[in-house]
């Protein structure tokens, strides 16, 4: 909300608001003690709270505190008040750079005086250590004065000591979500895309970008797409766009040295470019050069044609084989090509097959073929993320761990901006808005990379924003990929609605020749269609299928979607059956949470039964395997709770960031309800419901519970099978009632 007028942060008053960005506002004000005008930057109210964003907006003020030359923006004073996090610089008046550009040209006099003073700006902030990593028209002020000023160094590094480099990737993960892009695409250097150390060099290449667009009235490497901006960053010459005009030779000169793409070839920081600005003439002109005879010129260019003809010709020839082998696809799921694994051929090799054996099932050879790329390449970061992903999803946690503070060293070898972000992503410890923020970054690169379209699909599942999920999911197309992930898409679009969809185009996927996944998208579209008995039948078939062909996850998700079937056919022996099977082959698979379900389920169904005895075993089998922090957690301390069995304590540990709050107040209505303290335990779903329960996966457990305090049953669909599985307790509870079995009266 945008502070009042006469408001007061400390000894400033506040006035009108003159410009908003990503991190905030920034008034008009009066500094009181010494009656000056001031402008004053306020963090956001949002964004105060998040680390990384108040981390910028501090680092920020600390930047700019620490240099003090007439073509910065000088700080006056950093503050705080009532949580209201606040920075006070010089009030400018006048214009950026960017709205004085428009779309053309600017004169050459006036573009040099401008570049010699940024230059001038950006060689005090490298003699004190310090890169700006965001420079861009936006971020130059021009006073009405005349005074030429840099702006914003909310991205600015400091450098550890003078020349040493600094390491974007460490800064980025420390302050910023990681995986996303530090800097303004289009003005950022070839070495921060590829998020390798960075110098002052860098903020040379971003100077070069803005001084060719006042010169040409155009960025150097403008295009179509975000991705195409890149590759032209990291391809392409400035001047070889066919529009550019023409520069005298010596200006052409120091704009082309700015922007070589080895950071070694270029000024080394913003002094030598000033020194080099100013020994051009004053009107831009070029410099006197020696003069050659026309004729001359003419006879040695025809001398010389014919032999640099058949060089380019063979050049040519190279370049195109080549590219053709740098960009050629080795992962359609990840739109993953060659130029993106960094390493020899034999480790694109092994890379490539391993993803090909994880689409076929075959993670334990996957894991045996990321493990021998990553072992022959010790620098390649994309072999060690996939293993980081991998192991941790496939039950062995240490070994995720392992492998991803082992990504997170070889990350700043990373080759390609695609590969870096693909890393950041695939590390299993990212969670929530860092997640949702990489899955889109990436997919900006690589709209075509359907399995991160999948992955941001879930994300907003995750959210319960089902609508923004089955989106996703629409677009990924099923005809073309053969891969076991497509039985996933199809039959989420199910559960999410599309049953017509989903069953037309099974018919037309490659699935049709893989019996077991075949099966089980056809169940999962049978239960989304009301076909219990015909669910049942089919994830019987798609678990047997699966275990011949040795896909087990396959095999046991069938199995305890057969439970979750014949509970809704209401054969509860049946039922009891399919969950203890699966949890005796998750335990021998070792995969721990498919184990925890099942036995949580084969719990209910004991209760349901009257087995007292068999419930308490198995829910403190179901216990074992929970951590703390995890979803599956948070949803059975509701269950053991509800039955009057503290398996899991009595701390209430949030499933994830996002719905903590709200969870954690529901586990302590619940506990409320079990210690016969009705009053609270309403009270405390009120509170639960106003930090917004219901938009979670959690509402069926909220809607128990005030069943459970005399409110009135709810129906909800179980469907689909995640997020937190577990909610199917509550929703068979709810649609056949009953107390717990020690339950209260009501």
């Amino acid at each position: 909300m945008p502070l009042p007028r006469g408001a007061r942060l400390g000894p400033y008053e506040i006035g009108e608001m003159i410009g908003r960005g990503g991190m905030g506002e920034v008034y008009r004000a009066t500094d009181t003690r010494l009656g000056r005008e001031v402008a004053v930057k306020v963090l956001s109210p949002h964004l105060a709270d998040d680390p990384a964003s108040l981390a910028r907006f501090r680092r920020e003020a600390r930047a700019v505190a620490a240099l003090s030359h007439t073509n910065i923006v000088a700080v006056f004073d950093v503050g705080s008040e009532g949580g209201t996090q606040f920075v006070v610089t010089e009030l400018l008046e006048g214009e950026t750079l960017r709205a004085r550009l428009g779309a053309s040209p600017m004169p050459a006099g006036e573009t040099l005086r401008i570049a010699t003073a940024i230059a001038d700006g950006l060689a005090e902030a490298h003699v004190k250590g310090i890169i700006h990593r965001d420079l861009k028209p936006e971020n130059v002020f021009l006073t009405a004065a005349g005074a030429v000023k840099i702006l914003d160094f909310g991205l600015a590094s400091m450098l550890p000591n003078a020349g040493a480099p600094f390491d974007s990737v460490v800064q980025t993960a420390a302050l910023t979500e990681p995986g996303l892009l530090m800097g303004t695409i289009g003005y950022t250097s070839p070495e921060q895309l590829a998020a390798k150390p960075l110098t002052p060099a860098t903020d040379v290449f971003s100077f070069g970008c803005v001084l060719f667009e006042m010169l040409q009235g155009q960025m150097p490497f403008k295009r179509d797409s975000n991705m195409e901006v890149i590759a032209s960053v990291m391809r392409d010459e400035p001047f070889s766009r066919d529009d550019a005009k023409q520069l005298p030779p010596a200006m052409r000169s120091v704009v082309e040295r700015c922007l070589e793409k080895q950071p070694a070839a270029r000024f080394q920081n913003g002094a030598e470019v000033a020194k080099a600005l100013r020994e051009l003439p004053e009107d831009g002109s070029s410099l006197p050069t020696s003069s050659l005879d026309p004729t001359l010129l003419r006879w040695r260019a025809k001398r010389h044609f014919l032999g640099w003809f058949i060089i380019a010709i063979s050049l040519l020839l190279v370049v195109l084989i080549l590219v053709r082998n740098r960009y050629e696809v080795v992962d359609d799921g990840y739109d993953l090509r060659a130029s993106d694994i960094t390493g020899d051929k034999e480790t694109r090799r092994l890379t490539a097959l391993a993803l090909h054996a994880d689409s076929a099932g075959d993670r334990s050879e996957a894991i045996q073929l990321l493990s021998e790329a990553a072992r022959r390449a010790p620098d390649s970061p994309l072999p060690a993320a996939f293993l980081a992903s991998f192991t941790r999803y496939n039950g062995d946690r240490k070994g995720g761990e392992r492998w991803s503070a082992e990504t997170r060293r070889r990350m700043a070898k990373a080759t390609s901006p695609y590969e870096a972000l693909l890393c950041r992503y695939l590390l299993p410890e990212n969670e929530g808005r860092m997640e949702m923020g990489l899955s889109t970054s990436l997919l900006d690169l690589r709209p075509r990379a359907w399995r991160l379209r999948l992955g941001l699909a879930h994300l907003h599942l995750s959210r319960r924003e089902t609508k923004a999920a089955l989106a996703q999911l629409m677009q990924i197309d099923v005809g073309a990929p053969d891969d076991r992930r497509l039985a996933i898409v199809l039959a989420d679009r199910a559960s999410l609605g599309d049953v017509a969809g989903a069953t037309r185009d099974l018919a037309r996927s490659k699935l049709t020749t893989r019996l077991a996944l075949l099966a089980y998208t056809q169940a999962r579209i049978a239960w989304s269609s009301g076909k219990a008995a015909e669910a049942a039948r089919l994830y019987d078939s798609a678990s047997e299928n699966a275990t011949i062909d040795n896909l087990l996850p396959v095999a046991i998700e069938s199995r305890v979607l057969a439970g979750v079937a014949r509970v809704g056919m209401n054969d509860l022996e049946q039922a009891q059956s399919a969950f203890d099977l699966a949890a005796v082959k998750a335990h021998d698979a070792g995969l721990g949470e498919s184990e925890l379900e099942s036995d949580a389920f084969a719990a209910w169904v004991a209760g349901r039964r009257g087995d007292a005895e068999g419930l308490a075993r198995r829910l403190r089998l179901a216990a074992a395997l929970a951590e703390p922090g995890t979803t599956d957690y948070g949803a059975l301390r509701l269950f053991a709770a509800r039955e009057h069995l503290n398996v899991l304590g009595t701390t209430a540990s949030p499933p994830t960031d996002e719905e903590s709050p709200a969870v954690v107040t529901l586990i302590k209505a619940r506990d409320a309800w079990s210690q016969n303290d009705p009053a609270t335990a309403s009270r405390l779903l009120q509170q639960s419901r106003s930090e917004g329960i219901d938009a979670t996966w959690f509402s069926e457990e909220a809607a128990l519970l005030a069943y459970d305090l005399g409110g009135p049953t709810r129906a909800f669909r179980a469907d689909p099978p995640y997020p937190n599985r577990l909610r199917f307790i509550a929703i068979w509870e709810l649609g056949n009632p009953r107390m717990g079995i020690a339950g209260l009266n009501r």
